[in-house]
């Protein structure tokens, strides 16, 4: 079947841009902390596995999390001549191994069940063309205070519970602290290949391995994304659903490390955004706040192009 030209709303309000995008001058901040492999598994087998057709199957192969927060100084298609933004995202991120229906090696791809975002064009493109679960937030970073402790703050709008009577709230999510006023990174990464092996090591043996053999350390990072819009006439079922390649390729690799502790990191204990229960199988709860103190943190500034996505499984 032939395939409907797509109807750009560019220059006139509501825009999803045509990929690829490019970023420039990223600059990165990821805390690990501890999460539970099993709990993982349960929100991938929610997520991601009732997608895949029956063609292949994801797991979860790490008992720690990733929480990144990531400033951007400059971000653009690279088909739409539309111009520039500066942008802000915070995601929390997990390595699944991607195993075929049919059997063979498989291979390593990283999932962000949660992705926020601060500008209205990313939050569109993201959900449109890859399929990212974004959600608008107010990012703060410790570059807007350089001279204060380290500080990384998620701000949106969540719901403590649910309810026809519950009002939704703009409240801190995620709180990130640390000591220093500057986090200057130690042990300098000099090449990409070098950050990722260590965060690798750290994450676990298995996904280390795991990594060398999917050859993880090439300059394309595989990431893969739940794509779906609700059917219009029935919304309990989905007009269109797939897994989708969402691969970022490096094109450059300024500088990185890993950053002087500690970090601790709070999370916000509410219904709508229950970080802690997905990734770490703690209760839900509806008030209050549970902490984590980063199992290691890392720093790194480079830039990248999100490259145009695959579905896997449509």
């Amino acid at each position: 079947m032939s395939r409907p030209r797509f109807i750009s709303w560019t220059g006139h309000g509501a825009a999803a841009s045509a990929p690829p995008a490019e970023f420039t001058g990223a600059h990165a901040y990821v805390f690990a902390f501890d999460a539970d492999r099993g709990a993982i598994q349960a929100l991938v087998d929610k997520l991601l596995n009732p997608a895949t057709s029956g063609k292949l199957r994801y797991s979860a192969i790490s008992s720690t999390a990733i929480l990144s927060f990531v400033d951007v100084d400059r971000c653009r298609s690279l088909t739409e001549d539309i111009g520039w933004t500066s942008g802000r995202e915070c995601a929390i991120w997990t390595p699944l191994w991607e195993h075929p229906a049919e059997g063979g090696l498989g291979r390593l791809v990283m999932w962000a069940p949660y992705v926020f975002i601060n500008y209205s064009l990313g939050l569109i493109t993201g959900r449109e063309v890859w399929g990212w679960p974004k959600f608008g937030a107010t990012l703060g970073m410790s570059r807007d205070q350089p001279d204060q402790p380290a500080s990384y703050t998620c701000r949106t709008m969540i719901y403590r519970d649910f309810g026809h009577d519950v009002m939704g709230k703009e409240e801190t999510l995620i709180d990130v602290r640390g000591p220093h006023p500057s986090p200057v990174p130690h042990t300098p990464w000099g090449e990409i290949s070098h950050g990722l092996v260590s965060i690798a090591e750290h994450l676990s043996e298995e996904a280390l391995d795991a990594a060398l053999r999917a050859h993880l350390f090439e300059p394309v990072l595989p990431i893969v994304a739940l794509k779906q819009f609700r059917d219009s006439a029935d919304p309990e079922f989905a007009c269109y659903q797939a897994i989708v390649n969402s691969p970022c390729q490096l094109t450059r690799f300024h500088a990185g490390g890993l950053l002087e502790g500690p970090f601790e990191l709070e999370f916000a204990q509410c219904r709508s955004h229950p970080v802690l229960a997905d990734m770490a199988g703690e209760p839900i709860a509806t008030s209050g706040s549970l902490r984590r103190t980063a199992k290691w943190s890392a720093w790194l500034n480079f830039d990248f192009i999100a490259a145009p996505g695959s579905a896997v499984t449509a």
